[in-house]
């Protein structure tokens, strides 16, 4: 019977070869795809600032490409028409989901070889986008305390 500091130690090194497996299929996955990626990443550049982060990681065994765009004027800003121009036309499904409460809109491309989100937060002194509360919801939430006899 192995001892219990025998156990950690074997779970810890199963745990840390397990880390390295993966790391090492995300790297393959990059460098497989480094040439129709890099194609997509170039052309991204082109049409953002600087301003704006990109980056580049494996989700779901593929590469996907990560737009941050802050400081918009509105969801029509040029900035952003011009990258959602550029997915369209080369991406085969968009879909979007809205996050009032940061006055943030992501929009998600996928196609067969990779997807990208761009992630789109509007001012909030926009002068054409605000918030605007179109309900309330009460809940209860039970508080604990730890009590010893």
């Amino acid at each position: 019977m192995q001892s219990k500091a025998t156990m950690a130690f074997a779970s810890g090194l199963a745990d840390a070869k397990r880390s390295v497996e993966s790391a090492t299929a995300q790297l393959n996955v990059i460098k497989t795809n480094r040439k129709p990626i890099g194609k997509v990443l170039r052309a991204l550049e082109k049409v953002t600032l600087s301003s704006e982060r990109m980056y580049l990681m494996v989700s779901n065994n593929q590469p996907h490409i990560y737009i941050g765009m802050y400081n918009l004027e509105s969801f029509k800003d040029d900035r952003l028409a011009n990258v959602l121009g550029y997915l369209s036309e080369t991406m085969d499904n968009m879909k979007s989901e809205d996050w009032p409460q940061s006055l943030n809109r992501d929009y998600r491309f996928t196609s067969s070889t990779h997807s990208v989100t761009v992630s789109a937060y509007v001012r909030d002194d926009s002068p054409t986008c605000r918030k605007v509360v179109v309900g309330s919801e009460l809940r209860t939430v039970e508080k604990y305390e730890i009590v010893c006899d």
